[in-house]
């Protein structure tokens, strides 16, 4: 299908509108039948905790330049970024597994580790994707309610790990953005000697919180610690799937047998391995995003909404009142903001965006709450 069969040259623009109405002409109806929905373009996305600053600058010019190379298989630049990971995070390039997207990695997770009789301990509410996993496999899940500080709640995940087949600890949490100090989380897997732990660290490069530690190092000395990392959030590749786990040796190589060949698309590969190096760029949207989760918190707390400390690109908020209701009031004003979180069924969660884009949010927040 070329360009010109849309109607479409270099000479002309058009809109989102025209260009559905022409590719309709061109492609089967079955296909189109399938269709995604398409947001207006002033909507304020701060449902899925995505960078609203997009790839580096840096990284955009690495992405054009290997488009040239689109038609080639990921090669040696795929064990270049494995190096450069390996060597940020004092680990070697045998301990690094690059995914799909963090979400690869923690199926992976899912399937090495669980089964019928090993069960997997996670927190509730957190991210779910290794958790959905493990039901699909028929591998019984255990959620244990998050302390009302919205930390997880490691005396009693201990106590239910024993004889579990895998821990899922989320640091900082997703939904609630609140990390666990290194010195409670080495206790916390010390505690369960015989089960394998993950440690979900895709906001690992936003925490500033004094305590807070990677576990990418102990696990070097713990065969039993797999952290999870992703390139989606602070250098905004959600878009391109791009993460990777750090294990012992004898870890990584139990599951890369289980990982999509060929996994690391080339672009997301180049685009990584520019942004690692940009670390001007790193702290400049660290900054941003801290002012605006400081700017959204005195929001909501000066109106008396109660709002956990959040330390990655989010913060949850109790709005005291049905969640899917309130989502709906704010999508018909052009706002998303994050689904429900059951136990928690009246806290919102709710993506830092740019600066403007929280002062419009607030602008709504504001009419209807």
């Amino acid at each position: 299908m070329s360009l010109a069969s849309l109607g479409m040259t270099n000479h002309m623009t058009v809109s989102r509108r025209d260009f559905c109405h022409r590719l309709s002409a061109v492609v089967p109806a079955a296909l189109l039948a399938q269709r995604i929905p398409m947001l207006p373009a002033e909507t304020i996305r701060l449902d899925s905790n995505e960078n609203p600053y997009g790839p580096f600058p840096s990284a955009r010019g690495a992405i054009a330049r290997a488009i040239a190379d689109g038609n080639r298989y990921p090669g040696g630049d795929v064990q270049a970024l494995v190096d450069e990971i390996a060597k940020q995070n004092g680990v070697g390039p045998s301990n690094v597994l690059l995914t799909v997207g963090a979400t690869e990695g923690l199926i992976m997770c899912a399937r090495a580790f669980t089964r019928p009789d090993a069960a997997l301990v996670t927190a509730a509410p957190s991210y779910e994707t290794i958790a959905a996993t493990a039901e699909r496999l028929r591998s019984p899940v255990i959620r244990v309610p998050l302390r009302d500080d919205g930390r997880l709640d490691l005396d009693t995940m201990s106590a239910r790990a024993a004889t579990a087949g895998l821990v899922y600890a989320c640091n900082p949490n997703n939904p609630t953005g609140v990390s666990i100090p290194a010195t409670a989380m080495r206790s916390f897997i010390a505690s369960a000697p015989h089960t394998t732990f993950v440690i979900g660290e895709a906001y690992h490069e936003y925490v500033e919180t004094p305590g807070y530690e990677s576990m990418a190092t102990d696990a070097m000395r713990n065969s039993r610690i797999v952290v999870s990392r992703t390139f989606s959030k602070l250098y905004g590749l959600a878009g391109l799937r791009l993460g990777y786990l750090i294990a012992a040796d004898t870890t990584i190589r139990e599951l890369a047998r289980l990982r999509v060949g060929l996994g690391a698309n080339s672009l997301a590969v180049m685009a990584a391995a520019v942004s690692l190096h940009d670390v001007e760029e790193q702290d400049r949207q660290r900054r941003l995003t801290r002012e605006s989760r400081e700017a959204t918190m005195r929001f909501f707390s000066e109106r008396g909404w109660r709002v956990l400390p959040g330390e990655a690109n989010y913060l949850f908020v109790d709005i005291k009142r049905d969640l899917p209701t309130f989502r709906a009031a704010c999508e018909s004003r052009g706002l998303l903001v994050g689904r429900i979180y059951p136990p928690a069924t009246t806290w919102m969660r709710i993506t830092i965006g740019t600066r403007d884009e929280m002062q419009r949010a607030f602008a709504i927040l504001g009419d209807v709450l």
